[in-house]
């Protein structure tokens, strides 16, 4: 899953800082939730890729952002920074 930066418009992850009392895992799924309205199993490898198991239609970033599921190759093909690259490609 891809959301758009608000201010950039561009492709990103969903991401944030980990909040205080919750692990880095638990911070990921939040901050899938909350940008982008999904829920699933976190896989960890450098990041933490989500396997979405259900998409809401409302949630925190609704209306401020575009959420796109996209195949692997799609993603290192969409995103521009050059380290979010590095994760996909």
């Amino acid at each position: 899953m891809l959301i758009t930066s608000i201010r950039m418009c561009r492709w990103t992850f969903p991401k944030g800082n980990v909040e205080p009392g919750l692990t880095t895992r638990q911070d990921a799924e939040f901050e899938a939730f909350e940008e982008a309205g999904v829920m699933g199993n976190l896989h960890y490898l450098k990041a933490f890729p989500l396997e979405g198991s259900q998409l809401l239609g409302e949630f925190l970033g609704h209306g401020k952002r575009e959420c796109q599921w996209m195949s692997v190759s799609d993603t290192a093909d969409a995103v521009d920074q050059p380290d979010f690259k590095d994760l996909v490609g």
